[in-house]
């Protein structure tokens, strides 16, 4: 009779398990927003250059 009490106990996720997870997909999250501006700096000078490049290949 205790083991059924346990395995009815032990079904779900308790508010703590819930809040450590969400903390760490925020967290997550945020590191991966704040680096996407970095990313996207990068790629647009990329695109620059290789536009400059294009055009004096072009231009000759």
């Amino acid at each position: 009779m205790k083991e059924s009490k346990r395995i009815k106990k032990n079904r779900g996720m308790t508010y703590v398990e819930l809040i450590v997870v969400l903390s760490i997909f925020a967290v997550m999250s945020s590191i991966v927003l704040f680096n996407y501006g970095e990313f996207q700096a990068k790629v647009d000078i990329k695109n620059l250059a290789s536009d400059i490049a294009l055009k004096i290949v072009e231009a000759q």
